[in-house]
């Protein structure tokens, strides 16, 4: 199984075969397939195929023993986080079912309405846009923030080497080569 080639079928597919093939993952997943299952839950970026995949690596973890309550134990039962998933979670399932018929309509439009780039329809339709990214940019702030390392000197480094060919001066790459800055989902996804 690779990681990639999983994402991408899943992402992919229609909503009946997202199911069936998470279905079949789950009843027949290996213990090395659940490493790169937990790996594609990571790096899903949609939350309700992170939660899914999530869903099947922990439906083979045994549950632990709680002896007495810990720190650990408290942040996993933080109401409000838990609030906030939930809330990111419906607004991305709204979100998808609504967008392909939006997509739908204004196509449809488009070739039913005389002078649609000068309609008022057309206005409507954007508004309608507009209020679409609101929800998507309110599910991102709901979602649990996840932070990547990002090796700055290696970043720069890769495109300089990209444009030299390209460039006619010389170009210094002057900084230090352990500079790392930590970004959230917000940024990379």
């Amino acid at each position: 199984m690779n990681l990639h080639s999983l994402l991408k079928e899943l992402k992919n597919s229609s909503p009946e075969k997202q199911i069936t093939r998470l279905k079949s993952l789950k009843a027949s997943a290996t213990t090395e397939q659940l490493a790169i299952i937990e790996q594609a839950a990571e790096d899903a970026g949609q939350p309700w195929l992170r939660s899914a995949l999530l869903d099947i690596v922990n439906s083979r973890k045994k549950p632990k023993a709680i002896t007495e309550p810990s720190i650990e134990l408290a942040d996993k039962l933080d109401v409000l986080a838990i609030k906030s998933e939930a809330v990111s979670d419906s607004i991305g399932q709204v979100l998808h079912e609504l967008e392909p018929i939006i997509g739908s309509i204004n196509l449809l439009i488009k070739k039913e309405i005389p002078n649609y780039s000068e309609s008022g329809t057309k206005y409507e339709l954007e508004k309608l846009n507009e209020i679409m990214e609101t929800f998507e940019d309110w599910r991102k702030v709901e979602q649990t923030p996840r932070y990547k390392e990002c090796e700055v000197y290696k970043i720069i480094h890769r495109e300089i080497e990209r444009i030299r060919p390209k460039s006619s001066v010389d170009i210094i790459l002057d900084i230090p080569q352990d500079a790392v800055y930590f970004l959230t989902n917000l940024y990379y996804e």
